[in-house]
């Protein structure tokens, strides 16, 4: 037992040795102590009350997780797996100041001892509270054994859920992300954001620090993560299932779903059932969004928040992935050229958590989504233009481009096989002749109805919007 400690040891003098010749001597921080106590800036406009029928802009929250580089490989090549991500996550901060869109980057604990480790903390002091950006944590169940907690870089992977280990996850993981923070000038309670965590226990209110507990960190998380594939932020528990729980207007927690799913490649992601996540699929989900947002204002459904998020990993941004950076500055700049800042404002989780408290405040004591079925495990999202999205979702259809005529604007689409569509949502001079653009019979899918193969000379398009499809291709949704 005493030669295996003394290894240790000397693995662990070694490591350290390896890390002070790669980034040379550790330097004091010259800590700016103006930014110590600052509040997190809110992405709403002061003068938005939530008290009328026009919506707020759609928040586009961009989360980058920052997974684990310590559990897997040689000491060597979690280095150059660390040096290779840090390089993509300083890429998109440069993206971000080009395209002015804001970051919420949530890391896991392997990622921070690296940072720490080689004094790269300046990197986040723009992800501090006040800043641009903001930085929180996303939990992978990765901890160290009492044996490893004096060697550099060791970690052990607990299968999810890892209940067991679940408090240790989040000591450990805490104890390094939240240096951080206390590097930066900072306090580490100002660590408030958990977007996910793969350790799981009975109590997560107490691993989130708030019911009693003995947790060995003072990190109180009130903003978490909610349920993929919908718009609007909400209270929840997170002692239950994300899939299954309700809406809990009691709870500390504010909820903040992402809309959509992890850009950069078409597969499964989460427990969810994430599938398409390239950009015309991310397109095309954020004009389903809007289209959404339309009729509310058009309508005169009573303001709320609303949310579109979407997420990335470093890995798919190294330096050989120059397709999924290109896509990713096509998305930005597809955004900013195609949609008004009343429109679209690019915000961090806690900006939409602010936003929602504000909405809370004029309207209290009353859920953000309505309970449509109470046997019905969830929240469930009341999309009033839901005949249209479950179309354009059940056939896969993707976006390929956007045109205008006049105030109407044409959102085309299509799937893998040549099934075309088209979505025209009016503007306030409807003269659009749909002949143009289809030759035959076109099933119309609108708010309220479904009429099977119609002459598309015969369509008028009026005050509502129309989802036009090639007809005997479509699969039509009777109900939700």
């Amino acid at each position: 037992m005493f030669f295996k400690e003394k290894i240790r040891n000397i693995i662990a003098i070694l490591c350290l040795t390896l890390l002070t010749t790669s980034c040379g001597v550790k330097k004091k921080f010259d800590i700016d102590t103006t930014l110590n106590n600052r509040s997190i800036k809110n992405d709403l406009k002061e003068d938005f009350s939530f008290t009328g029928t026009v919506q707020p802009a759609i928040d586009i929250i961009f989360n980058v997780h920052l997974d684990p580089v310590g559990t897997e490989g040689s000491l060597y090549e979690r280095i150059d797996k660390y040096k290779q991500h840090r390089a993509a996550l300083q890429w998109l901060t440069q993206l971000a100041e080009q395209e002015k869109f804001k970051i919420t980057a949530s890391m896991t604990g392997s990622y921070a001892e690296f940072v720490v480790s080689r004094n790269h903390e300046k990197d986040f002091r723009r992800f501090m509270p006040g800043e641009k950006h903001i930085l929180g944590t996303h939990l992978h169940a990765e901890y160290k054994k009492k044996e490893d907690r004096v060697v550099p870089f060791h970690w052990t992977y607990a299968p999810p859920p890892a209940a067991e280990n679940a408090q240790q996850v989040f000591t450990d993981c805490l104890s390094y992300i939240n240096k951080i923070f206390l590097n930066l000038g900072y306090s580490e309670t100002d660590n408030h954001l958990l977007h996910g965590t793969q350790a799981h226990a009975k109590n997560m209110r107490a691993l989130y620090g708030a019911s009693r507990n003995k947790n060995a960190y003072p990190n109180r998380f009130d903003i978490i993560e909610g349920k993929r594939g919908y718009y609007h932020p909400y209270r929840s528990n997170p002692n239950t299932n994300l899939m299954t729980a309700k809406e809990e207007l009691h709870q500390p927690f504010i909820a903040i779903p992402s809309a959509s799913y992890i850009f950069g490649y078409n597969g499964p992601h989460g427990p969810e059932g994430m599938t398409y996540g390239t950009l015309p699929y991310i397109q095309r989900d954020f004009i389903l969004e809007y289209l959404e947002w339309r009729y509310a204002n058009k309508h005169n459904v009573k303001a709320k928040p609303w949310v579109f998020g979407f997420g990335i990993h470093p890995h798919q941004l190294l330096e050989d992935s120059l397709d999924t950076r290109r896509s990713l500055e096509l998305f930005f700049k597809w955004i900013n050229s195609n949609f008004a800042t009343n429109t679209v404002n690019y915000a961090t989780l806690p900006g939409s958590s602010d936003k929602y408290i504000k909405w809370e405040r004029v309207n209290a004591g009353t859920n953000m989504y309505r309970d449509i079925n109470p046997e019905q495990d969830g929240v469930q999202a009341d999309i009033k233009t839901w005949r249209i999205h479950n179309a354009v979702k059940n056939n896969n259809l993707h976006y390929t481009a956007t045109r205008k005529i006049k105030s109407t604007e044409i959102y085309e689409l299509a799937d893998k096989n040549g099934l075309k569509a088209m979505l025209i949502i009016p503007g306030k001079q409807n003269d659009v002749k749909m002949g143009l653009f289809f030759q035959n019979k076109v099933d119309c899918i609108t708010v309220s109805t479904t009429e099977i193969g119609i002459d598309p000379k015969n369509i008028v398009i009026t005050e509502e919007p129309v989802l036009l499809v090639t007809h005997h291709q479509t699969e039509i949704p009777d109900t939700k």
